[in-house]
């Protein structure tokens, strides 16, 4: 069972991921409303969990207000915007380590991410999946240098946008989860991919925190 990292909007992907996103679907009217091509982050997280065989008995969702995932296992949707609230207020608030960690399109948004992450990290419990989704430069000038960064592109910078992740961006994202003792679950996909509907990418990263 093969784990897709970025959203290319091919057939091909949405046949793959079919299973998930029918499960996806039964839930996501339920949630409040959402970009239509969050639904898809959302079937590529359940295939880490399915692929990882994990048992969820608590799990988080990040930013995700409205998460159908609430609907599935009574996920706990955390909104680190809402009200003022911070993940370390709420690791503070509830102690309790999470099985399954989801944390879909926000990265983008955060200010300090040094920080976000590290709080991220310390929600995991031991064994636990840690599931990221991000917004990617889709470069297709710089595909063939993968150590060469994506440029600015200062266009994609809407929504609320605090940065846009390249190859060497996503790398150093990766590197950090690593040092905070989580291992590889799937590749980070650091290959530009083809052509895409929009003028951006999503890449995701499965990682299981280390016992």
């Amino acid at each position: 069972m093969s784990l897709p990292l970025s959203k290319l909007l091919d057939p091909a992907d949405f046949v793959e991921l079919a299973e998930e996103l029918a499960i996806v679907d039964r839930r996501f009217h339920l949630a409040a409303e959402q970009h239509p091509m969050r639904r898809w982050e959302y079937a590529m997280a359940l295939r880490a969990i399915r692929i990882r065989e994990q048992i969820v008995t608590i799990a988080y969702d990040i930013g995700g207000a409205g998460s159908p995932f609430q609907y599935m296992w009574g996920t706990l949707v955390v909104d680190p915007n809402d009200g003022g609230l911070t993940l370390a207020m709420f690791i503070h608030d509830n102690p309790r380590l999470a099985d399954v960690v989801t944390c879909l399109s926000v990265l983008e948004h955060v200010d300090d991410l040094d920080q976000f992450c590290y709080h991220l990290s310390c929600l995991v419990a031991p064994g636990g999946l840690l599931f990221l989704t991000m917004d990617a430069c889709a470069c297709p000038s710089h595909a063939a240098d993968l150590e060469v960064a994506d440029p600015p592109d200062r266009h994609h910078f809407h929504w609320m946008r605090k940065r846009m992740f390249g190859r060497v961006d996503r790398r150093a994202l990766a590197e950090r989860f690593l040092a905070l003792q989580f291992s590889w679950l799937g590749d980070c996909d650091f290959m530009w991919c083809g052509a895409h509907v929009y003028d951006y990418a999503f890449a995701s990263l499965a990682l299981v925190k280390r016992p």
